[in-house]
């Protein structure tokens, strides 16, 4: 087990390999190996495999015990796997010490714990009273009494960064590699050009700017972040829906950007989502068009560039996208948001790029206008939430 400081930057890092020749192109999940399933907050992230077949990830984790694993998500190719877990402990900035005691008799017991904090602070929070003898069973759960406290934690605003104007969406990744997330937001042309706003996390949640990258001045509606040319470094794909493209924006690790491909996109583009919906490991993308009311798959090259494969009809005004596996069969399946029909279109992916249409699309209330997909209940399957526009 590896011990660490609170603030601690890790890595982890996944080799795959089939014989002795490493895995590539592919995609990994970084995962807490204590869940059930590889979901939502219990997800670290998805990285790429590089063209030695390891895959890297950086992070900040939370003070406590921790227990990841890395799984390889197979492909067309190469069959998944997974690893064993590895430990973690994170030790927090102040220590502290907890003391026992039980008065009573059969029948009437009082079990008392103190916690002693440090230079005469005391901890705030609650202490859990476990059986040892029936597997851990917690018997009961009492906060910590008043003594000489500072304050305990709650939701704050940590920053109000700027941004440029009409910021639209946002992508969160780590641009420049320091294991703490970033963000990217899109905008509207502001005088000097630039349409792209990157705000550089410091682990605390606040965030500093960036500097500047060459972007075009055009209005861009949505953002995704991916490793599009499998360097191991997180880039950007935008949509320009007043010039009916998208625009790849390959990171140089540095949270600069240069401008890539182009993509042009008649139907008009509004919204991108990215997975493997080929599962030849490279990052595809889906791309919602409200004028074509349809969806269209773009799939990577693994080189930072895309070729268009599929078309699916949507409802009126496709306006956003999630992707999960919504039927279990290990391919990314597409739920699209339809604004003026107010439906949901669900795309089953075939596992080659393809999809096909699921009869009935579900009804939502009015004016639906962005899609998202977790596992709210924790049985593994994805489901997806919507919100309306209010009225």
């Amino acid at each position: 087990m590896t011990t660490v400081s609170s603030g601690s930057v890790i890595t982890l890092t996944a080799s795959v390999m089939a014989g002795s020749a490493g895995v590539t192109p592919g995609q990994v999940q970084f995962c807490d190996a204590t869940a059930p399933h590889c979901t939502d907050i219990h997800r670290l992230g998805i990285t790429q495999l590089t063209t030695a077949g390891t895959a890297t990830f950086r992070f900040v984790p939370g003070i406590g015990t921790h227990s990841y694993k890395a799984i390889f998500s197979g492909t067309t190719g190469d069959a998944a796997s997974s690893s064993s877990a590895t430990a973690l402990t994170v030790n927090g900035a102040y220590p502290s010490a907890t003391s026992f005691e039980q008065t009573g008799s059969a029948g009437n017991y009082t079990l008392t714990a103190t916690v002693s904090g440090y230079a005469g602070f005391s901890p705030t929070g609650a202490v859990s009273f476990l059986d040892t003898s029936n597997v851990n069973t917690v018997l009961a759960t009492a906060n910590l009494g008043p003594g000489t406290t500072t304050a305990g934690l709650s939701f704050v605003q940590a920053s109000s960064s700027a941004t440029n104007i009409t910021p639209q969406a946002v992508a969160v990744a780590d641009f420049n590699g320091d294991g703490k997330l970033d963000l990217a937001l899109p905008g509207n042309p502001n005088a000097a050009g630039s349409v792209l706003t990157v705000l550089l996390g410091e682990g605390d949640g606040t965030f500093t700017p960036a500097p500047p990258s060459p972007t075009p001045a055009l209005n861009v509606g949505s953002i995704a972040a991916g490793d599009f040319n499998g360097d191991g470094k997180a880039d950007l794909v935008v949509n320009l829906p007043d010039n009916k493209e998208l625009m790849l924006l390959l990171g140089k690790g540095d949270a600069t950007f240069t401008v890539g491909q182009t993509i042009s996109d008649p139907d008009g583009p509004f919204f991108v989502a990215t997975a493997d919906f080929n599962g030849d490991g490279n990052a595809d993308l889906a791309v919602a068009n409200p004028s074509g009311a349809n969806v269209t798959i773009l799939l990577g090259n693994g080189d930072g560039t895309f070729a268009a494969a599929s078309t699916s009809a949507a409802g009126a005004n496709p306006a956003s996208i999630a992707v999960g596996d919504f039927d279990g069969d290990g391919h990314a399946d597409v739920a699209v948001v339809n604004e003026l029909s107010d439906t949901v279109t669900v795309l089953l992916g075939k596992g080659n790029g393809a999809f096909t249409k699921v009869a009935v699309s579900p009804a939502t209330g009015t004016d639906p206008i962005s899609i998202t997909t977790g596992d709210f209940n924790g049985d593994g399957k994805a489901q997806s939430p919507l919100p309306e526009q209010v009225r």
